[in-house]
């Protein structure tokens, strides 16, 4: 039975309300007043849906506007047709304020447009147009010497051919010969082993004399030719030195002007970013980077700081829209970016330009990102065209059969690969290009409008709700570095006092295993007594020493401190900066 309020005395139930002490005794008066069973969960949406609401109302950005709408979407969510009823919100109103909001088509050709239009607004103290002319001008210079030197190779080679050729024809006939000794001792040479008589001996003895002679004969031959192309060498020798010179000059002048191009550019970038160098080098200190990741890295000479320096370079090139990224490896051919744990995984060949582009894929978390991206893509391709196999676009990448493409005048073919999930290439192939000056002017050459929309992007800060709550990811993640740091140098500390761990020899034991013929050992197994016996390898002495002190701070929870000492990270009970309880 539900106690109602009478609904035709506004009196009773105002007073009700009035009456309230908190939430539960208004929710509690509505339910009298209409004979429902609220929610409490429900209430707290309304007031969610209300703020929200009223943001997107007191907004004209209409990249803000879609953020808000997507968080409606997703705070509110199945629930909203009853929030709505109980928010007291006109319907109508509230229907056509939400239509006004751009949807993903919409928000993809805006900034599309938006991200273009600020990277073409831009004026430099320079002229690309000019400055692009004037290294092509030197990578001609570059082709002309190479040919020439290739000309003065080739006359070198044809002034020896002849020599060369009747060396080689010497040589075929020594071969020949060869052939008609084998063939001329062929008896010697099929029973000597099962038969040595006399005079198959003194026949053997003829055979390998003449064969020692063609043997010399052949090295004579190789001798003379080997010589000949030394001589050929030696005469090039000026002209190649002179050659080499020259080409490294002009190269070194590309880069010089590639640098400062690429400077400026980049310059006006930084100017603009909300992330100051610090912001940068503290988040990328934070990300995690494994061992074994580090060391694949390493192997290819990329090594973790530097990978650290080009990360906080990427952070605050993009104005901080990327929280966390996480740097793995997984052994496999090609690298590859994991959107859904804001991870990307290293290859054998892991450079600057990898990182930039697996990173940009991380970006497409954003979904305005992702719009402008698929949208670009769209309005690249012809209406009705098919993608294609990616390895028949670019034979010489050897891609995977499966990989699909639109063809289009991208500046590589790669900018238009399928996935049938959504995510594109666009953003990872434009950003990688910001990754070295020469590859930045290489775009802008080939292909102005993509270079605009990402240099645009570059431009264009996160809004300050986004940028906020990006910075809060970023410093969970500091803090929580931070956190395992001290609780490890905590743990560290405590388990230098080995007095603690021989009070307690009956409640465990450690034995170190060697492999054979090993000098170290390799595997330190604990052994923990209680009312069962637990048993747990660890890779290190220090690391099962960790787990042992862990489990008799707190003997019930043993598997937790496995993971702690495996995964590396502090346990939940732990506070920055707390010191460690001591084993009793």
């Amino acid at each position: 039975m539900v106690d109602l309020i009478n609904k035709d005395n506004p009196r009773m139930w105002q007073s009700a309300i009035e009456g309230a002490k908190n939430i539960n005794d208004i929710v509690g008066t509505f339910d009298r007043l209409f004979g429902t069973n609220t929610d409490i969960y429900v209430l707290s949406l309304v007031k969610r849906f209300n703020k929200i609401y009223n943001e997107i109302k007191g907004t004209a950005d209409f990249m803000r506007k879609f953020d808000l709408l997507s968080r409606l979407q997703i705070e509110v969510g199945s629930k909203l047709e009853e929030v709505l009823l109980m928010s007291g919100a006109n319907l109508t109103e509230v229907k056509f304020d939400l239509d006004q909001v751009p949807g993903p088509r919409e928000i993809g050709k805006e900034m599309k447009t938006h991200f273009k239009k600020a990277g073409a607004d831009i004026q430099w103290d320079m002229d690309l147009h000019t400055i692009k002319g004037k290294i092509t001008k030197l990578r001609t210079q570059q082709n002309e010497i190479r040919k020439r030197h290739n000309l003065e190779a080739e006359k070198a080679r044809e002034g020896i051919e002849p020599e060369l050729q009747g060396i080689l024809k010497k040589s075929n006939l020594i071969m020949d010969r060869f052939y008609d000794l084998e063939h001329d001792y062929s008896d010697v040479l099929s029973s000597f082993e099962n038969d040595p008589s006399p005079r198959l001996r003194e026949r053997r003895e003829e055979y390998d004399a003449k064969r020692n002679g063609l043997k010399k004969e052949q090295e004579a031959c190789r001798q003379e030719h080997a010589n000949l192309l030394e001589a050929c060498r030696l005469k090039l020798e000026p002209i190649s030195t002179a050659d080499s010179l020259a080409h490294q000059k002009i190269e070194a002048e590309i880069n010089e002007i590639q640098s400062e191009v690429g400077d400026q550019i980049i310059e006006v970038v930084l100017q603009k970013s909300p992330i100051s160098e610090t912001q940068a080098m503290e988040w990328a200190n934070a990300q995690a980077i494994p061992k074994n990741a580090q060391a694949r890295m390493t192997k290819a000479g990329y090594k973790a700081k530097d990978v650290r320096k080009d990360m906080a370079e990427f952070y605050r090139l993009t104005g901080g829209r990327l929280p966390k990224c996480e740097v793995v490896t997984e052994g496999r051919r090609r690298a590859c970016a994991k959107l859904e744990k804001n991870q990307i995984s290293v290859d054998s060949h892991f450079s600057k330009k990898t990182l930039f582009h697996e990173m940009g894929h991380l970006l497409e978390n954003d979904q305005k990102i992702q719009r402008t991206a698929q949208e670009f893509l769209t309005s690249r391709i012809k209406p009705g065209v098919r993608p294609v196999r990616l390895n028949r676009l670019d034979p010489d990448a050897m891609y995977h059969p499966s990989e699909m493409a639109f063809q289009d005048a991208f500046f590589s073919p790669y900018v238009g690969k399928y996935y049938p999930n959504g995510v594109t290439e666009v953003i990872s192939m434009g950003v990688q290009m910001f990754s070295n000056p020469g590859l930045m002017l290489d775009l802008y050459s080939r292909d102005l409008e993509m270079f605009n929309m990402i240099y645009g992007m570059l431009l264009t800060p996160p809004g300050e709700n986004e940028l906020s709550e990006s910075m809060k990811e970023v410093n969970a993640a500091i803090e929580e570095k931070m956190r395992k740091e001290t609780f490890f140098k905590a743990l560290n500390e405590k388990i230098k006092d080995r007095s603690i761990f021989a009070k307690h020899t009956d409640d465990y034991r450690l034995v170190a295993y060697t492999k054979p013929g090993g000098k170290r050992p390799s595997l330190w197994q604990v052994y923990m007594f209680g009312e069962q016996v637990l048993s747990i390898g660890f890779k290190s002495e220090k690391a099962s020493l960790q787990f042992v002190y862990l489990s008799l701070l707190y003997p019930a929870k043993q598997f937790v401190h496995e993971a702690t000492i495996r995964n590396q990270e502090a346990p939940n009970w732990y506070k920055t900066g707390d010191p460690i309880p001591e084993v009793k």
